[in-house]
């Protein structure tokens, strides 16, 4: 459901450093015009951000942290449809290429770069539940050293013979019982992070919950120090130093441990 917003408050909004330079951030990001970004910022704020829809003549310190995470809801979004559009065998031409995510239509590798190690021998654990014997060592192969030097190995097979070997490959890899197989055992290194984060996060809840001694919170701060998955939770607190070294002990880190369990609630729901 849309939210309403008055043209007030889409004024003070805009005219805010914060929001100003959130557009900033996203038109770098996605090579877009400031315009189109502030639009682009300025709908996400309209449609998931309520806390947004009353402005005073200052914006709370909770309101500008909406702004941000609303930044971040966009840069989200969007990491995420490009995810879902890498190729198995495709060149990775930056560093959030993956060789797990398989939705195959135009087929090139001929530039073989940076593949994550971890992810490549992950997808080679998998080949046997996947391909029948004869073609593991092929396809191995083929994911190690790259499409240049794969055909530089096999001069003896036509480029046709090989394009038409790369598309059966590719269909077999997207026969649902094998598409199944590969999203339940396979992983990127960015949702092994992911995983790993939640974790974390869920290790944090039952702390609270459990009522556990102070030295374990500041244990797990330090672990999470510079973690940027943890960055909006942060954004909610207004005194992180305090909350961080006085967990508990304050009335302030008491009101900022309320909101960052609260914002931990939500990464871990979303």
């Amino acid at each position: 459901m849309e939210m309403k917003i008055n043209d007030e408050s889409v004024h003070k909004i805009m005219g805010h450093k914060v929001f100003k330079n959130a557009s900033v951030k996203i038109a770098g990001q996605f090579n877009i015009s400031l315009d189109e970004a502030k639009a682009n910022l300025m709908y996400e704020i309209a449609n998931h951000r309520g806390v947004l829809q009353v402005v005073g003549d200052e914006l709370t310190a909770h309101q500008l942290a909406h702004i941000n995470y609303a930044k971040k809801d966009i840069l989200r979004s969007v990491y995420n449809q490009n995810v879902k559009e890498q190729e198995l065998f495709m060149p990775a031409e930056s560093d959030d290429v993956n060789l797990i995510d398989l939705n195959f239509d135009d087929i090139n590798i001929t530039n073989h770069v940076s593949f994550s190690k971890g992810e490549i021998e992950r997808v080679i654990a998998v080949l046997p539940m996947i391909y029948e014997k004869r073609a593991v060592p092929k396809i191995v192969e083929l994911l190690t050293v790259g499409e240049n030097q794969y055909r530089e190995n096999h001069p003896e097979i036509a480029q046709k013979d090989f394009n038409r070997q790369l598309k059966r490959w590719v269909a077999i890899a997207n026969k649902p019982a094998k598409r199944e197989l590969i999203d339940n055992v396979l992983f990127t290194d960015k949702e092994l992070i992911e995983k790993k984060n939640r974790q974390l996060a869920q290790s944090f809840l039952d702390m609270v919950e459990q009522d556990t001694d102070k030295e374990w919170f500041d244990t797990w701060f330090k672990i999470i120090e510079d973690n940027e998955w943890f960055d909006e939770a942060f954004d909610f607190i207004k005194n992180p130093k305090n909350m961080v070294e006085h967990w508990d002990m304050n009335t302030q880190a008491r009101k900022d441990g309320y909101e960052f369990v609260k914002e931990l609630n939500y990464l871990l729901n979303e």
